[in-house]
């Protein structure tokens, strides 16, 4: 048994936990709001904004650039390969 005073809980009044247990609620509820506004869809890749047309004009087009560049590449690279192990690569007809 203890040899001294104990100090004991206690309890507040009823109207002041409904006050916290609702602000905290609020609370809770607006950072998910804002959460979900500014966070981007699964899946989404690039976020751009819908009134600038110019800069997904842009983006269309760095991404056929790169995509040209990229095939020139591989074909070069496989020509090289093919000069290195003997094959003689057909063409292809267009």
């Amino acid at each position: 048994m203890a040899q001294h005073k104990i100090n004991q809980k206690k309890p507040k009044a009823s109207a002041t936990l409904n006050k916290l247990k609702s602000s905290r609620s609020v609370k809770k509820a607006a950072a998910a709001a804002a959460a979900k506004k500014n966070a981007p869809k699964k899946g989404a890749q690039i976020i751009l904004a819908p009134k600038k047309t110019q800069v997904v004009a842009a983006a269309k087009i760095s991404a056929t650039v790169t995509r040209v560049i990229n095939e020139r590449n591989e074909e070069m690279l496989r020509s090289r390969a093919d000069q290195f192990t003997g094959r003689n690569s057909q063409k292809k007809k267009e």
